[in-house]
C-alpha cells in the first residue's frame, strides 16, 4: 500500500502523461515499458509498482477519463435549467480531455470506452429525465445520437480542431435539436 497518496496521485499522472506523448506518435502495441518509464522519469520496477502492464495503464486512462466525464455530466444535470444544456458541456468535457480523448479514439481498443459511456448515458437519461423505461424504441434512439455525438467528437479530435470547441457545440446543438433525441424529450 503507498503511503503518501499525493505523490501516489502524481506519480501514476507522470505514466499517464508519458503514454500520451508516447502514443501520439507510437501505436500502443509498440510502447515499452522502458520507453515509458523513461519518458516519466521513473525505473521499470516503479512502473510496475503501478500498473501490470500498458494496456493496464491504458485501461486507467479510459477509466479516469470516464469517472471525471461522469461527475461533471452529473452536476451538469442537477444545476442545468435547460436540458440542452448538456451538449455544451459534453464538448467542453472533449475539449478538457482532449489529450486522453484523442488517445482513447486513436486506439483500436476505444469500443469499450464509447460503449461504457452510452450504456451510462442512457440509463441516466432515462432515470433523471423520467423516460419509459420499458420503452425499446427510446433506447434505440438514445443509443443512435449518443453515437452519432461521440463519432462527431471523435472526428473533430482526428481533424485537428478544423473548427472550435464553440462553433463544434452550436453544430452539435443543432443537430441535437433535429434529432429523434428531441422527440423523445418533448413527449407529452
Amino acid at each position: 500500500m503507498h503511503k503518501q497518496p499525493a505523490v501516489t496521485e502524481q506519480t501514476k499522472q507522470n505514466f499517464i502523461n508519458g503514454f500520451i506523448e508516447l502514443n501520439r506518435k507510437t501505436p500502443i502495441e509498440k510502447i515499452t515499458v522502458k520507453a515509458l518509464s523513461d519518458r516519466a522519469g521513473y525505473n521499470r520496477a516503479t512502473f510496475y509498482n503501478y500498473f501490470t502492464d500498458v494496456y493496464q495503464l491504458y485501461e486507467d486512462v479510459e477509466l479516469d477519463v470516464f469517472d471525471k466525464m461522469r461527475a461533471k455530466i452529473e452536476d451538469n444535470m442537477r444545476n442545468a435549467d435547460d436540458r440542452y444544456v448538456y451538449i455544451e458541456n459534453f464538448t467542453s468535457l472533449a475539449f478538457q480531455y482532449k489529450a486522453s480523448l484523442e488517445v482513447i479514439f486513436r486506439n483500436p481498443y476505444s469500443q469499450h470506452f464509447v460503449t461504457q459511456v452510452k450504456t451510462y448515458l442512457i440509463e441516466y437519461w432515462i432515470e433523471k429525465l423520467e423516460l419509459p423505461k420499458d420503452d425499446v424504441t427510446v433506447k434505440y434512439q438514445l443509443n443512435f445520437y449518443l453515437s452519432a455525438m461521440l463519432a462527431t467528437i471523435s472526428h473533430w479530435l482526428r481533424n485537428q480542431n478544423d473548427m472550435s470547441i464553440t462553433e463544434l457545440a452550436e453544430l452539435l446543438q443543432t443537430m441535437s435539436s433535429q434529432s429523434p433525441l428531441s422527440s423523445i424529450l418533448n413527449r407529452g
